[in-house]
């Protein structure tokens, strides 16, 4: 791999400390997930990013937070459900 490989793939990383300061800022558990969606899609300049929360009976995904091009979306009740 090549440096610049290793470089660019590094700056994908997320680190404890940006994620501790997007806790710090955002206060509610909801506010928190929405925006490391937002720092994920931004930092992998996706379209499209989405959090899913397993739900404790485990055989359910709850939709969390999405962010569609920079429109971060609130919580819903969309579900995925095991087959």
């Amino acid at each position: 791999m090549s440096i610049s490989e290793e470089a660019r793939e590094a700056s994908h990383v997320l680190t404890l400390e940006e994620i501790g300061n997007l806790a710090q800022d955002g206060g509610k558990p909801a506010e928190t997930l929405m925006n490391v969606v937002a720092l994920i899609a931004r930092r992998f300049r996706t379209e499209v990013c989405s959090a899913y929360l397993l739900e404790p009976d485990r055989a359910n995904l709850v939709l969390a937070a999405t962010d569609c091009g920079g429109n971060v979306l609130a919580p819903c009740a969309w579900r995925c459900t095991k087959v």
